[in-house]
């Protein structure tokens, strides 16, 4: 018995008996607090009033007998002691929800097995009282609940022992429809052997295991379960029962498969889109390189060879000849845009689909900014803006793709121009044992607050496409994102509108190589 101050009511006429019981509680120092009442009258009122944590009341009282204690005193277990009862008169008070019944005897003797009793009844409450709890909150649950009986693996199945009202509602059975069956009544055709197989080792190993599992109501619809199915035993018994928890996943599980759907159906749509692109940017590549080509040539012949023949030629002619070498401007630079913009276009397919090929080699970092600097020369020196530079460093080589390197910095430089009537265009390179860092900075238009986290997104271009008329595909940039990052390194753009901006990036010295093989090729390219 703990040491806790128990609270008991006795409702007792007899004062022997009252004195001899308050005599135990002081010679055996038990930690009782004993209230007495000698009427039921007396007895209820303490009832109604105060807290006790167990009843011992007499049987005969003169008000009534204890069954009308037993029926106010539902909160409380209640030990019922009589002298003058039989056994009907024990069935009746335990029926009537007695925790136990004690006869007394003329010594008196009885009250020496009042604290055992008196322990035993509190457990027993105790036990019941968390039993009501746990069956009330199974009953209540949303969850369904499944209790199956033990049994050895090789069994056809495990009885069902108990269904909640969950569990009714989903399936439609009724509890005496489905207790003693087993779980194979709610299989049918789309229930996957193979969550089945995973339950049954769990049952032979006495393991806890979740499954998902298409099941049949009873009206026989399908409806798919999560279930979490838990072994339990009481300490040192051979057997284990078993607690499925089962969960409704239905509609997650209809939105699981739409989702693949989906997104089966978008990668479908993407790869007929890549397709496309890249058919119909071959089949325009063709004739649009003769376009260039015979532009280029029909310039070249008529300013060097047809023009020059020309003596004196009067004003409409001289105003027509001006047109059409205009037109002949535009023609090539029209098709030299195109151009790029189909070449942007397959890389993009290419990109996306996962074939775009790669080269492995020693690049100098400093010769990938000098040969794409190289071609915009005549457009800067055509602006009047100054090209600056710094290098901090000595060692500029990495594993890597120059070509597309090129590609890569080129674009950066091309937008710097593009966006820059004035002022300086500054490239910076620095390198260190781990990485090389890069700036370019330009003077021109700036980008605005909410299009700098954007601007490495497909067709995101600054200004409006249909008033600004922005120059270039808005692909170079994300082209540019997709190189860089295949290299281990990272981009990024800081920027004010009005003010220029400055498009950084970083590329690690040690990008898909080992040490020794990064040295070698190093050595091999001459700058060790």
């Amino acid at each position: 018995m703990n040491d806790k101050l128990i609270k008991i009511l006795l409702i007792e006429m007899g004062v022997s008996d009252q004195a001899q019981f308050l005599a135990m509680i002081e010679s055996q120092n038990l930690p009782y607090q004993c209230k007495i009442a000698s009427s039921i009258t007396e007895a209820l009122h303490i009832i109604k009033n105060e807290r006790v944590d167990i009843i011992i009341t007499e049987y005969i009282l003169t008000e009534g007998t204890a069954l009308n204690i037993i029926e106010a005193a539902v909160e409380y277990p209640v030990i019922v002691a009589t002298g003058s009862g039989n056994i009907e008169t024990a069935v009746n008070t335990i029926k009537a929800g007695a925790s136990d019944y004690i006869v007394k005897d003329v010594y008196q003797n009885y009250i020496k097995l009042l604290p055992t009793t008196i322990e035993r009844a509190l457990k027993d409450y105790s036990q019941e009282k968390m039993l009501y709890l746990i069956e009330s909150a199974a009953e209540n649950a949303n969850d369904t609940i499944i209790i199956l009986e033990p049994a050895p693996a090789d069994l056809p199945g495990r009885k069902i022992l108990y269904v909640n009202k969950a569990f009714c509602k989903m399936t439609g059975y009724t509890n005496e429809e489905v207790v003693g069956k087993t779980l194979n009544i709610f299989h049918g055709v789309n229930t996957d052997p193979k969550e089945l197989e995973k339950a049954k080792k769990a049952f032979e190993t006495k393991t806890r295991v979740t499954i998902e599992i298409a099941n049949y109501r009873k009206d026989g619809t399908e409806f798919w379960v999560e279930s979490r199915i838990e072994p339990f035993t009481r300490e040192g018994a051979w057997f284990v029962h078993w607690v499925s928890m089962d969960r409704d996943v239905t509609k997650k599980k209809e939105y699981e498969d739409a989702l693949k759907a989906a997104i089966n159906t978008a990668k479908e749509a993407a790869q007929l889109k890549s397709d496309f692109l890249s058919s119909v940017s071959h089949e325009l590549r063709t004739p649009l390189t003769s376009i260039l080509g015979f532009t280029m040539l029909l310039k070249e012949s008529l300013n060097d060879y047809i023009f020059p023949k020309i003596v004196e030629p009067e004003a409409k002619l001289t105003k027509k000849m001006k047109h059409i070498s205009e037109a002949l401007d535009i023609m090539e630079n029209e098709s030299t845009r195109l151009t790029a913009l189909i070449n942007d276009v397959l890389d993009i397919a290419k990109i996306e689909a996962g074939k775009i090929e790669w080269s492995v080699e020693a690049v100098d970092i400093i010769e990938v900014f000098d040969k794409s600097i190289e071609p915009i020369l005549p457009q800067i020196k055509e602006k009047g803006i100054e090209l600056k530079k710094e290098i901090i460093g000595e060692n500029f080589i990495i594993i890597g793709d120059q070509n597309r390197l090129i590609q890569a910095i080129s674009n950066i430089f091309n937008n710097a121009i593009k966006f820059t009537d004035h002022g300086n265009i500054t490239y910076k390179i620095k390198s260190d044992l781990y990485e090389i860092r890069c700036e370019i900075i330009d003077a021109g238009l700036g980008i605005p607050t909410n299009m700098v986290d954007s601007v490495f997104e497909k067709f995101k271009q600054i200004g409006n496409v249909l008033t600004d008329k922005p120059k270039g595909t808005g692909l170079g940039l994300p082209i540019c994102k997709v190189i860089i990052e295949h290299h281990g390194g990272r981009i990024w753009v800081e920027s004010v509108e009005g003010s220029g901006s400055n498009f950084k990036l970083t590329l690690p010295m040690h990008y898909n190589v080992k040490k020794s093989e990064l040295l070698d090729a190093i050595k091999d390219a001459g700058r060790f």
